[in-house]
């Protein structure tokens, strides 16, 4: 029985990009480091991966959208980790990124690495117990399309 799925591609998925081989004589860096202009793409590649072993898979595509970017902004990015919640008291407009490295070092950039502010954190730091840690990721409302953010977090210390 065929199923039929809907993909949207929002931007290109690097976090599992350096899982695969791709030869396309490029540097591994390059994903992490290079954005892509989406007026320019001329072509688009599908891959398969992680295919089972003597399985048959099939795939029938159709139709390819390219639509527009819809710019917003998350504001009052909040983390909670294990019932610790911090609130970052700012609006992120598309492409910002926030970098929070503890109660003094909280920075908003935008696109292109440029610092746009500093930001006061309210609330509790959050820390990671050993074992499993609970997570969640809020922000305000606001109207439009839902806010969308991707979170990297770092762990510093002895291992747990």
């Amino acid at each position: 029985m065929r199923r039929r799925r809907l993909f949207t591609l929002i931007e290109t998925e690097s976090a599992r990009w350096s899982d695969y081989v791709w030869n396309d004589g490029k540097w591994l860096y390059n994903v992490y480091r290079e954005t892509v202009d989406f007026g320019t793409v001329e072509s688009l590649s599908i891959w398969y991966n992680n295919l089972p072993n003597g399985q048959k898979a099939e795939c029938t595509i159709g139709p390819i959208k390219a639509l527009p970017m819809v710019a917003w902004t998350v504001k009052n990015p909040t983390i909670a980790v294990n019932g610790r919640t911090i609130i970052l008291p700012v609006e992120m407009p598309s492409g910002s990124y926030l970098e929070f490295s503890g109660d003094n070092d909280c920075v908003l950039y935008g696109p292109k690495g440029e610092v746009i502010t500093k930001v006061t954190p309210d609330g509790a730091i959050p820390v990671l117990s050993a074992g499993a840690n609970q997570m969640r990721f809020s922000c305000s409302a606001v109207d439009g399309p839902a806010p969308r953010a991707k979170i990297t977090l770092i762990s510093h210390g002895k291992p747990l």
